[in-house]
């Protein structure tokens, strides 16, 4: 009995000995770039349908943008930053593709901009997510007809 407990004592100790002499090891040039390929764009349809916006967004989001602080409030993760809800998803660029088949358009976006597509309406919003004050909110309508 006591040789098993000094076995098990001394297998314990190389086994951390042997993982505090590891580094960190990125994976294999293949497995990176599929990680860090863009995701596919979210697609929101006009309410007409005779249009589609076309919502790019980060995959993965940096770590200093993740470890912002934030408060929890009644399961909501509140930003104290901006007063908002905390978002871990940011989009990165809009396209409009009408259905007709003629070639997506490209909406170029502020520096630093959040966008609020509304499924509600034909306008598509963006703000600087700043907490200075800013001009009024900018809107886009998305083509119809």
């Amino acid at each position: 009995m006591r040789r098993s407990i000094f076995l098990v004592f001394v297998l314990v100790a190389f086994a951390a000995a042997g993982l505090s002499e590891t580094t960190y090891r990125l994976p294999p040039k293949e497995i990176t770039q599929v990680i860090d390929t863009a995701p596919t764009p979210e697609v929101v349809v006009s309410p007409a349908r005779d249009a589609m916006l076309l919502v790019e967004y980060e995959g993965y989001p940096p770590i200093a943008f993740v470890s912002q602080p934030m408060l929890r409030l009644a399961g909501l993760r509140i930003a104290p930053q901006t007063s908002s809800r905390q978002r871990l998803r940011r989009f990165t660029g809009l396209w409009i593709r009408r259905l007709d088949g003629s070639p997506a358009r490209r909406i170029t976006l502020p520096e630093g901009a959040k966008v609020a597509p509304s499924p509600a309406t034909s306008r598509t919003a963006w703000s600087s997510g700043r907490r200075t004050p800013q001009p009024a909110r900018r809107t886009s309508s998305l083509p119809s007809g």
